[in-house]
């Protein structure tokens, strides 16, 4: 038996090690909805997220990833406005996958206020609506959505200009 700790230990060890201190430091967040720690790793944020949630308890690795920045637990300068769009995505996932189609709406809108914009709703709405499917990839969780729409509002520098994205 103590083979077998040893050698998950020693797993685990090159695992921390390996992921948690040669990455680069981007905006797109490493874990899903689970949140980071080793199941962020092993299944990623895209995977099942119960899996990763599951991982994660199991294994009671969230809390040394974040004291020490590792296992995908490093957050950039947006991550409260992308928390605050993830909330808002979960409540109007419907009413905003519409509004983006059509490029306006009520809830394009409030999303550039819950982004920092200093921007109309309709003009926010003439950006993202050629890029529907790239916001709306799949069934994504509202995670993967808001990652999207930052990323689609990163690339325009003019918007990005007039967003308060960190």
């Amino acid at each position: 038996m103590k083979k077998y700790t040893v050698a998950l230990s020693a797993f685990i060890i090159t695992l921390v090690v390996s992921t948690g201190f040669a990455k680069e430091q981007t905006f797109e967040r490493q874990y899903g909805m689970a949140g980071c720690g080793l199941g962020s790793v092993v299944i990623g944020k895209r995977g099942a997220q119960i899996f990763a949630a599951t991982t994660n308890g199991t294994a009671s690795n969230q809390l040394f990833g974040i004291s020490f920045g590792t296992l995908n637990c490093v957050d950039g300068p947006t991550n409260e406005v992308a928390m605050n769009m993830d909330k808002f995505i979960v409540a109007n996932r419907s009413a905003l996958a519409a509004d983006i189609a059509k490029g306006d709406g009520e809830t394009i809108s409030a999303l550039t206020q819950v982004i920092g914009c200093s921007m109309s709703g309709r003009d926010m709405g003439k950006l993202l609506q050629p890029n529907y499917r790239q916001i709306f990839a799949d069934d994504s969780q509202p995670n993967i959505v808001t990652d999207s729409i930052i990323s689609v509002i990163k690339n325009d520098s003019q918007v990005a200009s007039q967003c308060n994205l960190g």
